[in-house]
């Protein structure tokens, strides 16, 4: 045998076989959080939460105004698409 050979042989190991009991508990129910955190559509939601705070955040620090204050300062005249704005209303039922 070359010394190589005997360099990857391994000792045994002879261990004491231990009674369940004497063990404690294996398994712990989860917690509160954790069975929270398992749920995928609670992570997205998270997720989403964060993005909307930070895209918020950022938009405030460049002085850029909520969507909302766009329009309402612009009132209710305005707020209507410029398409729609002069023409007449039309429907397929007519009103006898």
């Amino acid at each position: 045998m070359t010394e190589s050979e005997t360099s990857l042989d391994r000792p045994e190991a002879i261990r004491k076989i231990v009674a369940p009991d004497a063990i404690g508990i294996l398994e712990q129910p989860l917690t509160v959080w954790e069975r929270a955190w398992n749920n995928a559509a609670l992570r997205k939601v998270v997720l989403l939460i964060v993005l909307a705070s930070a895209w918020e955040i950022y938009a405030r620090w460049l002085n850029n105004p909520p969507q909302s204050e766009i329009t309402n300062r612009q009132g209710a005249k305005n707020a209507k698409p410029k398409w729609l704005i002069g023409q007449k209303r039309t429907t397929l039922l007519k009103a006898p």
